[in-house]
């Protein structure tokens, strides 16, 4: 069986822990592709300006607080990335938010 992913700027990829370290890099790379980001982060202060980051890179993003230990927060990521076609997830998250596209 052959996978056949969607080009990244085709993609509305929800990135965990997208405030810092590892998450920020990676949010910056897919930026630079023209990923749509749904970034997602514990530390509201820390994403402000992320979405405005991105843009500046050409991408779009919106930010989301939320504590993916929470379901109520996984439930509100998943509303807020499910404006895309397609999702992929950047880090991976509990099987309760995986099932289905998001």
């Amino acid at each position: 069986m052959t996978v056949r992913l969607k080009p990244v700027e085709e993609q509305v990829v929800v990135l965990t822990e997208a405030s810092s370290g590892i998450g920020l890099a990676t949010t910056r790379a897919l930026a630079d592709r023209g990923a749509k980001l749904v970034l997602v982060s514990r530390n509201e202060a820390a994403l402000q300006d992320r979405p405005r980051d991105c843009a500046a890179q050409g991408a779009r993003a919106i930010a989301v607080a939320a504590d993916m230990g929470r379901f109520e927060d996984m439930e509100r990521v998943r509303r807020a990335g499910k404006k895309g076609e397609y999702a992929s997830v950047a880090k991976p998250l509990p099987a309760s938010i995986r099932v289905g596209t998001v």
